[in-house]
């Protein structure tokens, strides 16, 4: 009876060194991906959709292309004072 103690403890603890940092890890990402949206805010008004979802899936290859379409949505988008 010690031994299947020891053994469930041994696994619940062995169980839990892994489950925990995996948690904390998703949990740190989140809260990293939640900051970057607030600092990118404010460009994602002047960035077409289309074109943004463009740029990524091509892993930046596409940067000039969007570059493009921000100065053309710019020209339209008023001024701010």
């Amino acid at each position: 009876m010690k031994q299947a103690r020891r053994a469930l403890s041994k696994a619940l603890i062995r169980g839990l060194l892994i489950v925990v940092p995996v948690y904390l890890a998703i949990i740190l990402l989140l809260k990293g991906m939640k900051s970057v949206a607030k600092l990118v805010q404010p460009f994602t008004a002047h960035v077409p959709f289309t074109d943004a979802v463009r740029v990524i899936s091509r892993w930046g290859s596409g940067a000039k292309n969007l570059v493009a379409a921000m100065e053309r949505r710019e020209s339209v988008a008023p001024t701010m004072p």
